[in-house]
């Protein structure tokens, strides 16, 4: 098997809670993702550590803000110092319109996110693998 990506996943409640603060703050777009957030992505040039992230860890983080344009929208979060996170903004994609969920490294970069009082969540490390 190999190891496609790591990120933080959520319980449903945790899930349903953020989907619930995110309908306070913007019409959902139609695809919906709010699942995970992505710690490192792997390629041919970034190949898979097995001793970079402990499987199955519990990770306290905090969504600190949300962004949103006409394609995408997300939740920016912290991350305990110990986690690396290979994007520059650590962050959960919300939902899309016809656009790839990775565009929400894009918006992140080029428009300031809005600032919320922190939302303070724990989530589970986990392996994408194909």
């Amino acid at each position: 098997m190999k190891v496609l990506y790591t990120y933080i996943g959520f319980s449903d409640e945790v899930r349903e809670l953020l989907l619930n603060f995110c309908k306070t703050k913007f019409v959902l777009h139609s695809k919906l993702y709010l699942d995970h957030i992505t710690l490192n992505y792997y390629s041919k040039q970034n190949l898979f550590k097995e001793d970079l992230y402990k499987n199955g860890e519990d990770v306290k983080f905090n969504v600190v803000g949300f962004i949103e344009d006409d394609k995408c929208q997300a939740l920016v979060c912290e991350l305990p110092e110990n986690i690396i996170c290979s994007n520059k903004i650590p962050h959960i994609t919300v939902a899309c319109n016809d656009i790839a969920p990775k565009y929400s490294n894009e918006l992140l970069l080029k428009k300031e996110y809005i600032k919320i009082e922190k939302i303070e969540l724990t989530g589970k490390i986990h392996n994408k693998t194909v």
